[in-house]
Parts: C-alpha cells; structure tokens; sequence
C-alpha cells in the first residue's frame, strides 16, 4: 500500500493531469479535417472522451486513498461518477455496430464496430483485442472506445473485440511451472478468439465499406500478444489458422508492447509474416523488449523479433520508446495514432517493402512508469507508485 505524503499535493497533481488533457484535446479537436462539416458532434464527443478520461486519472489518485479506506473519498469517488454519467451520457457517441462473432461454452462473444466518414473511408479495418494480462479488460472500456473513435476519425473501420480471459484467478499460491500451463491456456483461447473475431470481420468487411485484404490485426499487451500470436500461427499453417481461407495473411499488424509464446519447440517462421508495426519500452519486463524463457517456454518481444525480420528483409517499422516500460501497452492508443496511420499508408496502402528502425527519447525518463515484471501477476498487491506516475504523465 502505498500512502501520500500530502493529499492536497495529490490533488493539485490530479487535476495538472486533467488540465493538460483540457488542453490536448483542444488541440486535437482544432486539427480535425471534418471539424467544419459536424463541428456540434466532434466536439461534444472528443469532450466526453476528455472527462472520461480525466475521471480516469483522477480515478486512480482516488483509488489509492480508497485503498486506505477513507470512506469519505469511496463517497466521493462514487458521487463524482454518478454526476459524470447524468451530465455526459454515452449518448453522445455515435453508438458502434454490434455483432456477436463465435459463441463459446461459456460465453458469447461480441464485437463492436465502428465506422469513419464515407469520404475519408480508407478501406482498411483495423481488428483490436484490449489489454489486461488475460485477466481483465473490455472491448467497451474507456481507453479502448476512444482509440477506436480515433482510428474511425483518420479513415479506418476500427472493430474491437471481445475474447476468453483464460488467465483469471489468484496466482499467488500458484506454483511456476502451473502458472506458465495457465497462460499458454490463456494465449491458445484468446488467439482461437480471434481468428473466429477476423474470419467474421473477412466475411462482412465489405458491407462496412473495407476491403477483406486490408484488414490489420492490433492490440495492446495481452491483445498485442494475441495479434502477433495469430499472425505467427498464418506463417507455420497452425490448425488454429484453419479456419481462414488457403494461402490467407493479414495485411499488417499493429502491436502495443507484444510478444510472440512459443510454448513447444523453438521460434520459427515457415513463411513470412504480414508487415509488423512494433512500438514497446525498451525497459519492459512484463512484456519482454527481448526476450523471457522458462522452463523451455519463450516469450520473444520486439527486439528478438525484429532480428528475425531485419535477417529475412521482411517489412517492419520498430518505435522503441527508451527507459519506458509496460506504459507503452496503452500510450500509443493516445499520442501515435499519426504513427499508426502512417504505417497504414505505406505498408498496407502502399505495400511498401522497407524497414525502419526508430528510438524514441524523452528528456528526463530514466526509468519506467510502470516498473512491473512476470511475476508480477504473483502478488494481488504489487501496485505501480500512483504518485510519481501521475508526476511524471502531468510533466
């Protein structure tokens, strides 16, 4: 449990977040090429999106006092959300397409689409799984809503998904060598997810204005992992794979802090994958920059993998965020959209077979934001430092 020195210091932190989103999102608004034909719906969208997303942050400087069991900030928390919703319903938005794309023992599973202007319509579709270690997130939660808005406002059909959480539970009496069985469990159900999720989107792209050979798989940190996952499985002709047609690949994939499982044998690709854009943190340890083996399993993040596609010639285009760590799971969503569009441009678009390698610095980040490691899932109460988090995202 963490506690603050200075809760009014706290709060001033909080809101200096809030504020820079004010004024972001002004500035994101302002550089908006429709922002003459619907200026009245851009705005009350991108300002919903905004308070959500200060109410995130803020949320988070409330939790750790909760945390401390200040019932006074419970109440307030909760009263802060109530008055949130009544004010900006999600109403606002344009409310997505709903499908259900597989049903499962134990669960149906949906995805939601949504769709740009029909002038600014790239016919690309981009298919997104959502972060969260395989043992929570939401195809509907906040970060995952407005990065979906934002791929949709630059041209793109964004889907986001739904997929199994295999690796739910307490994992701190669990030994290692059962801890690696559950999350190759989890890896198997949530690729298997998402192959039903793109053979659906394969089929019925067309209808939404995409072309089926333009479909991009992406995610961040579990879903990036599933992303990558699949595109691995398309290259060595995995039964998983089967489900989609002879001789199919994707046309680029989009990773947030991904890896490629390798739970038998070594890391192989038998034919060459689609074109890979890999943004991660150089200091990543929950989702390995290079590389994590245990018990004869790997897991081989975007630096291993780039040596393979760098030796092969194969497209790629690497942003490697230094002295960053797991953070780069969900900032891309936020600050490299443009990156992404441009990768769309000229490798999916453009088919263009090149390769770019690029390191991104910040002045004054030595260390990580979230300094967290596999082990981490071990312990219910390892909890990142709330306050130097929010010090270091307000500067």
């Amino acid at each position: 449990m963490y506690i603050w020195s200075n809760i009014v210091k706290g709060e001033r932190k909080a809101y200096q977040v809030y504020l820079n989103m004010l004024c972001r999102a002004a500035s994101y608004i302002g550089r908006q090429p429709n922002i003459g034909k619907n200026i009245v719906v851009y705005t009350a969208r991108d300002i919903y999106l905004l308070l959500y997303g200060g109410f995130t942050i803020i949320n988070c400087y409330l939790y750790v006092l909760e945390r401390m069991q200040d019932f006074s900030f419970v109440v307030m928390k909760n009263v802060f959300l109530i008055v949130l919703s009544l004010l900006f319903p999600a109403g606002v938005l344009a409310e997505p397409l709903q499908y259900k794309f597989a049903s499962r023992d134990t669960c149906d599973l949906y995805l939601d689409v949504y769709l740009p202007d029909s002038a600014d319509n790239k016919g690309v579709c981009i298919l997104y799984a959502f972060g969260g270690g395989f043992r929570e997130g939401s195809r509907r939660d906040a970060h995952t809503v407005a990065f979906m808005q934002r791929l949709a406002d630059a041209g793109m059909v964004a889907v986001a998904m739904d997929y199994r959480l295999g690796f739910k539970g307490n994992m701190e009496e669990v030994k290692p060598v059962e801890m690696v069985r559950r999350f190759s469990n989890a890896v198997d159900m949530a690729v298997e997810d998402m192959f039903s999720a793109l053979r659906f989107v394969y089929d019925s792209c067309g209808k939404w204005g995409a072309d089926s050979s333009k479909i991009v798989l992406s995610g961040g940190s579990a879903g990036a992992i599933t992303a990558l996952q699949c595109d691995y499985a398309l290259s060595n002709g995995e039964a998983v794979a089967g489900i989609m047609p002879e001789g199919y690949r994707p046309a680029g994939v989009i990773s947030c802090s991904g890896a490629v499982c390798v739970f038998d044998g070594k890391l192989k690709y038998r034919r060459q994958p689609a074109p890979t854009m890999f943004l991660h943190g150089t200091k990543d340890k929950l989702v390995s920059y290079d590389k994590f083996v245990l018990f004869g399993k790997g897991m081989y993040g975007s630096k291993r993998l780039v040596k393979i596609f760098e030796k092969n010639s194969w497209p790629y285009w690497i942003m490697r965020f230094e002295n960053f760590g797991h953070e780069i799971a969900a900032i891309p969503q936020i600050e490299n959209v443009p990156d992404m569009v441009r990768f769309i441009d000229l490798f999916v678009s453009g088919k263009a077979d090149k390769q770019i390698d690029e390191t991104i610095r910040e002045a004054g980040i030595d260390e990580p934001l979230l300094n967290m490691s596999v082990m981490s899932f071990k312990n219910p109460d390892n909890k990142f430092d709330a306050e130097k988090y929010i010090e270091r995202v307000s500067q």
